[in-house]
């Protein structure tokens, strides 16, 4: 398919691009290994009206804008240990990278038409950590490859490349429309499904189309703000359990990365990383739906949005809700416990001595301590609340060396004495749930088509891991 044709609405400048044919989609092909087999994504791109997510696009490489672009990222920690990142594919011009953690995007990047301002094409990337990472973006029709990287130590610093390439056709250069700035293009390339926008919650919030609800706990809004004075509220996605985004004008356009860390297990309170690929004016605000604390982030307009890595967002560790619910069942072993420590004739004993001998006060003052342990109590009520919470994945089997596609819409079920809660994975398999205490628990994941699983743990205080890969019946 033409690429430049997908962006033309009037019936005249379709029929001319109709003749024209563009060797970016063949050329990708040709780049990404015709003949051989494309490795498995390892996340399944969100879906589209129409196919047009490039086939060549693999766990280490991300082709974008129908195949113009071809991406590769690699990773260096502080010890020397490098290794690739692993692409994912959101929307047809925007991807992002994972290091270690499928659920923890590391750096996004997009690539964007702006033959239609300045004849080139542009280049727009943002990250989520401070390791050094290095990119190679390729252009298949040329290719030219032009490099950007991040230095070790230091927060992933934006880049904003608006003369990145120079291959724009005169068609591309006539009629593209300014990729940042509002549109009146009724029939965007890309639509995220309506159902990616919410997602099942015990908790309290939920992800809509303006807000992303991270670790159904802490709620994002994002506004924005051109030159010309137009505002708006941005439109959130899901993408895991801690990360989302948002897009402004296009919904092909990511703009915004965000994700909410727990630190709770470091002492260090709740954590929110947020980059941008834009430099409109951007308001981005996160509330604490337990406690209504917010804290607001302000990128100016004209301006690449600085990385924000903020350790201190929130320091109210505990994971609410039902969590109290499991403190009554607890709270009446010690109290069984205590008339067996306390026999009646000890109590009825006691105050016969003090009438009748002074030194007798001793034998009462040692029996009082036999009632003290009662308050040892309190410290374990207060530690109560802190509480445990699942995440994981659900995955379908398919191999000892890949992974398979999510499991969408499996039901997870953790058990812990009385306490039996439910949710069902999100589009990409993900799931959280919370309202535990330390302990062992059971696991469990169902889902039609699917062998049942059930896990047996042990939850530690805060976050825990609980994947599956299911197999086919």
């Amino acid at each position: 398919m033409d690429r430049a044709n997908s962006k033309r609405t009037a019936l005249a400048i379709a029929l001319f691009c109709a003749s024209i044919v563009t060797p970016a989609f063949a050329q990708c092909t040709r780049e990404c290994g015709a003949g051989t087999p494309t490795p498995r994504p390892t996340h399944t791109p969100l879906p589209t009206p129409t196919p047009v997510l490039p086939s060549c696009t693999s766990d280490t490489a991300l082709c974008l804008s129908e195949g113009h672009f071809l991406i590769t990222a690699t990773w260096t920690k502080p010890d020397g240990e490098s290794g690739s990142a692993h692409a994912v594919n959101l929307t047809p011009d925007t991807g992002y990278f994972w290091f270690f953690d499928p659920a923890n995007v590391e750096v996004a990047i997009k690539t964007l038409d702006g033959c239609g301002v300045n004849g080139h094409y542009w280049v727009f990337s943002g990250g989520l950590t401070n390791l050094k990472v290095d990119i190679a973006v390729t252009d298949t029709t040329t290719n030219t490859t032009k490099n950007y990287s991040n230095t070790q130590g230091t927060a992933f610093q934006p880049a904003t490349d608006t003369s990145a390439f120079t291959s724009c056709s005169a068609l591309e250069s006539a009629f593209s429309p300014n990729p940042e700035g509002p549109s009146d293009d009724k029939a965007p390339r890309f639509d995220p499904s309506p159902a990616l926008l919410r997602r099942d919650s015990t908790s309290g919030c939920v992800t809509t189309d303006a807000v992303f609800c991270a670790r159904g706990r802490f709620e994002v809004t994002a506004e924005w703000q051109t030159a010309s004075g137009e505002s708006g509220a941005a439109h959130a996605v899901q993408l895991t359990a801690e990360a989302g985004y948002f897009w402004f004008f296009d919904p092909a356009n990511v703009e915004l990365i965000v994700k909410s860390l727990d630190a709770c297990s470091l002492g260090q309170g709740q954590w929110f990383f947020a980059t941008g690929l834009t430099k409109v004016g951007v308001r981005l605000v996160v509330t604490d739906a337990f406690t209504g604390e917010s804290r607001s982030y302000d990128s100016p307009l004209g301006a690449a949005f600085k990385p924000i890595q903020d350790t201190a967002t929130f320091s109210f560790c505990p994971t609410p809700t039902a969590t109290p619910t499991v403190t009554p069942t607890m709270t009446p072993t010690p109290t069984q416990s205590e008339p067996t420590r306390t026999p009646r004739a000890a109590r009825s004993a006691t105050p016969t001595p003090r009438h009748t001998i002074t030194p007798t006060p001793s034998p009462t003052i040692t029996a009082t301590p036999t009632i003290t342990p009662t308050p040892t109590i309190t410290p374990t009520r207060t530690s109560t609340p802190t509480g445990s919470y699942v995440t994981g994945r659900v995955t379908a089997f398919c191999g000892s060396d890949c992974t398979g596609p999510p499991v969408r819409g499996a039901t997870i079920t953790v058990t812990q004495g009385g306490v039996v809660r439910s949710t069902t994975t999100d589009y990409f398999g993900y799931y959280s749930v919370d309202g535990f205490e330390p302990g062992p628990a059971t696991v469990a994941a169902v889902h039609s088509g699917y062998l049942p699983q059930l896990k047996s743990v042990v939850l530690v205080l805060g976050h825990n891991t609980v994947g599956f890969v299911l197999r086919p019946i």
